[in-house]
C-alpha cells in the first residue's frame, strides 16, 4: 500500500459520521416538533440563543473596589486560543451580558437598539466579531441547533419544486394563528415542568404565505396536507 492511501485512510479515520449525520438531518413537521419535546431550546429566539452561547463558556467572579465582577469566558476566545481576547473591560462585558439577558427574558431589551460606543481601540469590533464567530460555532454544537424548513410542492407536470424559506424562519411559523395556543398548551404540557415554555412569535415571511395560502386553497383548508409539504432542516449562522 503506497504512501497516498495510508494518508487517505488517514482522513477517514477521522471523519465524525455521526457528527455529520446531525449537521444534515432533514424530516418532517412531525419530526420537528418531536425534537422541540425533547430539546424545547431549538425554538429560542435570537437574544436567547446569544445569552446561551456566553453561558456555555462558563465564569468566574472577582471583587473589585467592593463590587462584584463576573467575568465571561467567552470574551477570552478559547476557540482561537485568545487572538481576540478582551482584558480590561469586564464591567462593561458584563453589562452588554445584562442586557442580552433582559432581552432574552423579554423585558423590553429586545425592542431597542443595542450601540456600542467608544473611542478607537476600546474594542468595539472585536466584541462583535467575537460574538459573530461564537453564533457560527454554536450553531453547529448540538446545544445550538436551530431549524428551518423548505417546501416540496409538485408542479403540473409532476416534478417537485423546492422552495427554501428565504428568511430561514422558525417552522412553527406554520402553526395557524387561531390554533396556535392550544398547540402550545398542548406542546409544554408534553414537554413537562422544569423547561422554560415554547413561545413563538411572529408570521410567515411573505414568500411562505404565498405558497401556504395556495396549498391551503388546493387541499380544501387541510392543514394537515399542507404540512405535508414541508420539509425541516437544520440551519447555520455564517
Amino acid at each position: 500500500m503506497g504512501r497516498g492511501h495510508e494518508l487517505l485512510q488517514q482522513l477517514a479515520a477521522r471523519q465524525d459520521v455521526a457528527e455529520f449525520q446531525d449537521l444534515t438531518w432533514e424530516g418532517s413537521f412531525a419530526d420537528f416538533v418531536d425534537i422541540v419535546v425533547a430539546q424545547p431550546q431549538v425554538t429560542r429566539n435570537a437574544f436567547q440563543r446569544m445569552y446561551d452561547m456566553i453561558l456555555s463558556y462558563g465564569y468566574s467572579e472577582y471583587t473589585e473596589y467592593k463590587k462584584r465582577i463576573v467575568r465571561y469566558h467567552f470574551f477570552n476566545d478559547p476557540k482561537n486560543d485568545g487572538q481576540d481576547a478582551i482584558f480590561g473591560l469586564d464591567l462593561h462585558l458584563m453589562k452588554l451580558v445584562k442586557i442580552f439577558k433582559a432581552a432574552a427574558q423579554g423585558y423590553g431589551t429586545e425592542k431597542r437598539v443595542i450601540l456600542l460606543h467608544g473611542p478607537v481601540g476600546s474594542s468595539k469590533s472585536t466584541v462583535a466579531r467575537l460574538l459573530k464567530k461564537g453564533l457560527e460555532e454554536y450553531s453547529r454544537h448540538p446545544d445550538g441547533a436551530l431549524y428551518t424548513y423548505r417546501w416540496a410542492v409538485p408542479d403540473e407536470l409532476g416534478a417537485v419544486v423546492v422552495t427554501r424559506c428565504p428568511m430561514h424562519e422558525e417552522p412553527l411559523h406554520l402553526v395557524p394563528d387561531h390554533i396556535r395556543a392550544d398547540f402550545f398548551r398542548s406542546l409544554n404540557a408534553a414537554i413537562g415542568e422544569g423547561s422554560t415554555p415554547v413561545k413563538v412569535d411572529g408570521d410567515l415571511c411573505p414568500v411562505c404565505r404565498f405558497i401556504y395560502n395556495d396549498l391551503m386553497r388546493k387541499h380544501n383548508g387541510d392543514w394537515a396536507k399542507v404540512v405535508s409539504h414541508v420539509r425541516v432542516e437544520r440551519v447555520f449562522l455564517s
